[in-house]
């Protein structure tokens, strides 16, 4: 009798870093959600996906510490929201959909 042996390589890793003053709130949201970081980053792009690695919604923003964002049309559920700073750094925070 043959055995077959499968091994599972980790490629990548989530980790949720939070930045001293990064806020999303409220959290679990129902229709809307505001995220608002320290003054000395600007957000460049939000982006939310689901729990798969699937991109759901994508929100440019021109300059800012503070952005509002329209989560209606999602399904209820848990979300990871990546948040992309003007000077190339990301932070990814989970978010749940009421």
């Amino acid at each position: 009798m043959k055995r077959l042996i499968f091994t599972f390589i980790l490629l990548g890793a989530i980790s949720f870093a939070k930045a001293s003053n990064t806020t999303l709130y409220p959290n679990p949201a129902t229709t809307e959600f505001t995220v608002k970081v320290d003054k000395h980053k600007k957000i460049k792009t939000l982006n939310v996906y689901n729990y798969l690695g699937v991109k759901i919604t994508s929100i440019e923003y021109t300059y800012g510490v503070e952005l509002m964002a329209n989560i209606s049309n999602l399904k209820t559920g848990k979300y990871l929201v990546s948040i992309n700073y003007w000077d190339g750094s990301r932070e990814v925070l989970p978010m749940i959909k009421k």
